[in-house]
């Protein structure tokens, strides 16, 4: 099983009106988010001004969820809702959006050619995937990643990605490795 563990020290930092952003994962590599020709984008936002507007993402849908701290969610003319850890908002990436709250988020964009969830998985939780394609996992805290006969330890804060992902396969986490 083919697959790269992203250490946070090599996330890309990016400041935006309400913080700064962590890019963890650019599909493809050679994308730029700048020009938004990825097909998938993973980040995390240390989101510390309350009311800035999100950046405008439109052909992409977004998927947010806070790891630290709560985030009353407002999307001009559709939705509001208020996120506690780990709780999720999906919402279109061309919505007037901003929020209240100090928080750390998460991040999922999707291009309209890429279907995307996110899921928290706690200790000792499975995952089964269906389908082909990528899938991803940030470690919280320390891991270890389980499917079959395989297993590799993720330390807190770093991200795996599986490429190759092509017939049913079974995850679970083991977390908490080091205490």
């Amino acid at each position: 099983m083919q697959y790269q563990i992203i250490k946070r020290e090599d996330f890309i930092v990016h400041r935006w009106s309400g913080g700064t952003t962590s890019e963890i994962f650019l599909f493809p590599p050679s994308s730029c988010w700048e020009k938004k020709d990825f097909q998938i984008r993973i980040s995390s936002a240390d989101c510390r001004v309350d009311g800035a507007p999100y950046s405008d993402f439109i052909g992409f849908t977004r998927h947010i969820l806070p790891l630290k701290g709560s985030m009353h969610m407002f999307h001009e003319g559709h939705h509001e809702v208020l996120l506690n850890p780990f709780d999720i908002d999906i919402f279109d990436g061309s919505w007037n959006t901003h929020h209240i709250g100090k928080a750390v988020d998460f991040n999922l964009l999707c291009s309209e050619n890429w279907t995307g969830r996110l899921k928290p998985l706690l200790q000792n939780e499975s995952i089964k995937i269906e389908k082909s394609g990528i899938i991803g996992f940030y470690a919280v805290e320390d891991a270890e990643i389980r499917s079959g006969d395989f297993s590799v330890e993720v330390p807190a804060g770093d991200f795996i990605v599986f490429n190759d992902i092509n017939e049913a396969t079974v995850f679970s986490i083991k977390a908490a490795l080091h205490g």
